[in-house]
Parts: C-alpha cells; structure tokens; sequence
C-alpha cells in the first residue's frame, strides 16, 4: 500500500471547478488514493454516521458528494457498469422490486473499494434520475465474519451472526437494532430512497462460515416484502485476492473455491434470481483514460491542456520505444494519472 510522502510547503495545485471544492497543495488521500491538490467538500472524506443504539431511532442518514480523489478512479468500469445497469433497469421497468446482489472478484490492484464508491455516487444517481426515482443513497459497510476474528475463538452459530448483520442494517435505516422484519420493510417504504449495502473481503477470509452467512444473509433478504418499496435495494460483496504474484500463487485454491461458490449461489434455485456476478477487472487501457479526459477532465480542472495530458499519459502505457500499449491497474492508472496532472500544473 502506498503511505503518505513527507509534506512540503502548499503548492497552487490544479484548479477543480466546483464551488464545494478548494485546493491548495499537491497530497495523497487515504491508501492508494490520489488527489490534486489538498481537496475539500465540505467536511472532507467523511461522510456521515448513524449514531444509533438499540433504543435510539432516528432518521436514515445518505450523503450524495463524492470525495475528489475518486476522480482519478473513474476510468474503465464499463464492463461492470453496464451488467449492473442492466440488471437493475430491468427490475425497474418489470414493476417488481426485489433486493440484489453483486459479486465482484479481483486482486488489490484492481481497488474494488473504488468501485463501490463509484456505483454509490455515479452509477445509483445516474439511475434513479433517468428514472425519475428519489435522489438519495443510503450506504452501510456491514461488518462481515473474517478469519482473524475468529483467531482461538469458537465461530458463532449462523443465525447469531446473521442477527449482527440485520442490526447494522437497521442502524443504517435509522431504526432501533432490535427492530423485526415488518418495520425494516415498511422503514424502506417509507424512505423512498436506493440503499446500498457493501460486504468487503479477501479471498483468504472466505470459507465455510462466510459462505454459509452470506447464504443466510440473501435468503433471509429474498423474503423481505418489497411491494410498496420504489428504489433498488442492493448489496455489493467485493473479494479481492493478492496481486503479489507468489502470494497469488499460494491463494489459488482458495481463489478457485470462492469463483466456485459465487457460480453456486447465482445458479441456486432459491435465491439466483437475485445474485449476479459481475465481470472481473482486466486492467485499464489507455483508450479507457482518453474517454476520462474527454468525460471528468473539462468539469473538474481548469486550465488544464488536454491534448498535453493526453500525450504524457500515453507514454505511461506505452511498451518499450513507443511500439504497442499495455494495460495498467487502476492503482498505478491512478497513481500516474495524479503524477501527470500535477507535473503539467506545475506542482511540487
């Protein structure tokens, strides 16, 4: 993982052309996560937090503004973007509401947290205007059963994790933890608005409990009564494997098991109908970080020399003397197409 480099004196930085975002200096935000300039939106990078306790009940909480590192993460996608479009305007068009899962398996490089962050604040927005749905993502990170957690401890029953599962759900909601199933349907009724939930794992966390949880988890969802419910209600389960090829070597077999698995859950005659797996990252070309140029670069940075970005971006995904391209990781795409951006601004 990258870390933070030493500080040095501001730096103008790029100009971002939004009235919520200043700048002030080049920087590195969080792991892996790149940013010209010293950004803010509003209260920067933390979006807020439900403060509820099992007698407290207030309401749903969903913020809409992205963070401007996620900038450099917008390339490629489509592939993923367009399975999970598709399957959530179909069930819109069809009048049938039903929850929905999304598998996405791929190594650390890949930066599937991105992902999530994208469909949460530009695929999810994207699909509820142009159905003329509520604005408004609720989002939950659930706490999911990992191997360290259960290091020397007796793995709790199914149904007891199950039941911690459903108590950060309906903190997500605004509801009391112990709230029954009638109120949480009835809750996401009444609040009109998508909500995403997002389970994050590695492939070396992945076995027996998780699968039996995870099992329990979209059996247990698949019963909720979506009738009076307007918006898509989806979880997201990203597993990623290493991307250090000795370490991806050792976690084949694991690797083969949970692709295996994640195959059984979206052929399994309860609940297929709502597990989907979508296509797994295949690295970013460079005709993926032209389409950002023409698409982020104009709304976002000002005086910023596009066909100069693009030719210092190309030579990132050149092979040896200009002949052929290569594809990159969305980290080192990131990574460089931050590095470029702040050596054509002039930063330090």
């Amino acid at each position: 993982m990258t870390t933070n480099p030493e500080k040095s004196a501001p730096s103008p930085g790029v100009g971002i052309s939004e009235s919520k975002i200043i700048t002030g200096g080049g920087d590195i935000v969080g792991q892996d996560k790149f940013v010209i300039g010293t950004a803010y939106f509003g209260a920067v990078g933390q979006p807020p937090i439900a403060n509820v306790g099992a007698g407290v009940s207030q309401e749903p909480i969903d913020d809409t503004e992205f963070s401007p590192w996620l900038l450099f993460y917008l390339p490629d996608r489509v592939e993923q973007q367009r399975r999970l479009t598709d399957v959530l305007q179909r069930q819109i068009d069809s009048g049938r509401n039903k929850p929905n899962a999304f598998f996405i398996v791929g190594c650390d490089e890949d930066c599937l947290d991105t992902l999530v962050d994208r469909i949460r604040y530009v695929h999810l927005p994207a699909i509820l205007k142009s159905n003329a749905l509520p604005p408004g993502v609720i989002y939950c990170s659930l706490r999911w059963t990992g191997s360290d957690d259960q290091a020397g401890l007796a793995v709790p029953e199914p149904s007891e994790q199950l039941d911690e599962v459903k108590k950060q759900l309906c903190s997500a909601l605004g509801l009391k933890t112990t709230a029954d199933k009638s109120i949480i349907e009835q809750r996401l009724a009444d609040s009109r608005r998508c909500c995403l939930l997002h389970v994050g794992l590695s492939v070396a966390d992945w076995g027996a409990p998780q699968r039996q949880l995870m099992l329990a988890w979209l059996r247990w969802l698949y019963t909720l009564n979506f009738t009076k419910v307007q918006s898509p209600i989806m979880t997201v389960v990203t597993i990623i494997y290493p991307s250090d090829f000795f370490r991806r070597l050792a976690s084949q077999r694991a690797l083969s098991m949970l692709r295996r698995d994640v195959r059984q859950l979206v052929t399994d005659a309860d609940i297929g109908s709502i597990v989907n797996a979508l296509p797994e990252p295949r690295g970013v070309r460079f005709s993926d970080v032209e389409q950002w140029i023409r698409e982020y670069v104009p709304k976002y940075f000002r005086g910023v020399d596009h066909e100069v970005l693009r030719r210092m971006l190309r030579r990132q995904f050149s092979i040896i003397l200009g002949f052929g391209e290569r594809t990159r990781s969305m980290a080192k795409t990131a990574k460089v197409s931050s590095a470029v951006l702040k050596a054509q601004s002039g930063g330090a």
